[in-house]
């Protein structure tokens, strides 16, 4: 499906033809031909039609050139087989792209939902503690669980930004969404089109 071996497979098959046609170039030509003519003679006295006709075989070969259609086919045989290997490098390439996606997307997906949890969890134990901290006044405490609050919702972001850009990542290599990521994309979608 990617553009790139889409292409170099179109080479491969031009620079074939290419080969085909400049190596019948060389070979002998026959051909079969006909001629027919038809003429009046009138004259005063008579009105006559002649009819000539004849039939041929035409042969024409460049006996010697040289060897340089041969060189020329060859050259684009070779081409050919370039174009080919190159498609083939390109689909290898293809393949470890898509598997390095899908590797950097498991991986964003599980940092998230850890990095969810500590997020929550770290809310809870603000919730939980702002009653008991009121009353005590414990400022240094409170600044701690704010301060592990502040780097538990900076990991989720980040880890969020790192979700988002593993499936583009996943989606531009396989040009697949990853399943997970279908219904908040049409969510998304629907959101934007209102």
């Amino acid at each position: 499906m990617r553009e790139e071996i889409k292409q170099k497979l179109a080479l491969a098959q031009r620079e074939r033809w290419s080969a085909t046609r400049t190596i019948y170039g060389y070979l002998p030509v026959f051909g079969l031909f006909g001629v027919a003519t038809l003429a009046n003679d009138a004259t005063t006295t008579t009105n006559a039609q002649t009819l000539a006709a004849g039939v041929g075989i035409n042969f024409r070969w460049n006996v010697f050139d040289g060897g340089i259609r041969a060189a020329d086919a060859t050259t684009l045989k070779a081409q050919e087989s370039s174009q080919i290997s190159s498609a083939a490098s390109e689909r290898l390439n293809v393949s470890k792209q898509i598997m390095d996606a899908y590797t950097s997307y498991k991986t964003a997906l599980l940092a998230l939902k850890n990095t969810a949890t500590d997020f929550s969890l770290s809310k809870k134990t603000i919730q939980n503690a702002m009653p008991r901290l009121s009353s005590d006044r414990d400022v240094t405490t409170l600044i701690q669980m704010f301060s592990l609050y502040i780097s538990a919702a900076d990991r989720d972001i980040n880890s969020l930004r790192q979700y988002n850009t593993s499936i583009y990542g996943l989606y531009r290599y396989s040009a697949l969404w990853p399943e997970m990521a279908i219904k908040p994309l049409g969510q998304r979608k629907q959101g934007l089109s209102n």
